[in-house]
C-alpha cells in the first residue's frame, strides 16, 4: 500500500503547464471523509522488506456505499491517481480491497536463472543480491464504522499481501521477495 503525489510539467506553446491529475471520483453515497492513520503491527512477514516498509502511514479519503441497495462500497483515497478500493458491506462492517503490480527492491535470488525466470533485475556489481523484482500486491481493509460525536469512526486492519505476479515460474526456485508473504497495519480514522 505506498501513496505518492504526482505532478506532471508540459511545455505547450511556450508555456508551462502544471497539471495534477485528480483522484478518481469515489462512487455512491459518501459515509464521511476521514483521515486514515495506520501503524504497521506485522513487520516479519515479508523480512526481505525490513528497509521497504511503511512502519506508520496518513492519507485523507473517504468511505461510501452504493444508493442502488446493494451492498457495495468502497475505500477512496484522496490522492492523484488513486483508485477506489473496492468491496462489500454487512451493516458498518467494510471489507474491500486493491489489487496492482509493483516492483520491490532489496531482493536476493539464489540463481541467476531463477533471476531470469522471476523477471528480476540485479546491479552487475551484485548480480544476485540488491535486485528489484516484479510482484503483485493485494492491500485488503476491513473495519467498521460507528457513530461518535461530531461524526463517524473507523477501526480496523489493512492486511497487504505480495505474491509473485502471473507468469512467474517458480518451478526452478524463486528470488526471496517473489515468496508470497504479508505484513498488517491497525488502521483508525475519524471524520472530519
Amino acid at each position: 500500500m505506498r501513496l505518492l503525489a504526482a505532478g506532471v510539467a508540459l511545455l505547450l506553446a511556450g508555456c508551462e503547464i502544471y497539471a495534477v491529475p485528480a483522484p478518481i471520483p469515489c462512487p455512491g453515497q459518501r459515509q464521511g471523509i476521514f483521515t486514515f492513520q495506520g501503524a504497521l503491527i506485522t513487520p516479519a512477514g515479508c523480512p526481505w522488506a525490513s528497509s521497504q516498509y511503511q512502519t506508520t502511514f496518513s492519507f485523507p479519503g473517504a468511505i461510501s456505499y452504493a444508493t442502488d441497495g446493494s451492498n457495495e462500497a468502497w475505500l477512496c483515497v484522496d490522492a492523484p491517481h488513486a483508485e477506489p478500493r473496492t468491496g462489500t458491506h454487512t451493516g458498518d462492517h467494510i471489507d474491500v480491497e486493491y489489487r496492482t503490480f509493483l516492483s520491490v527492491g532489496n531482493c536476493t535470488c539464489p540463481s541467476d536463472a531463477v533471476r531470469a525466470a522471476g523477471g528480476c533485475t540485479c546491479p552487475p556489481t551484485s548480480p544476485l543480491s540488491s535486485c528489484t523484482c516484479p510482484v503483485a500486491l493485494v492491500e485488503a481493509i476491513t473495519g467498521d464504522l460507528s457513530v461518535v460525536p461530531g461524526g463517524k469512526h473507523f477501526s480496523g486492519r489493512q492486511n497487504d499481501t505480495v505474491t509473485p505476479p502471473p507468469g512467474v515460474d517458480l518451478s526452478g526456485g524463486a528470488c526471496d521477495c517473489q515468496v508470497t508473504c504479508s505484513y498488517s497495519y491497525t488502521v483508525e480514522a475519524t471524520s472530519l
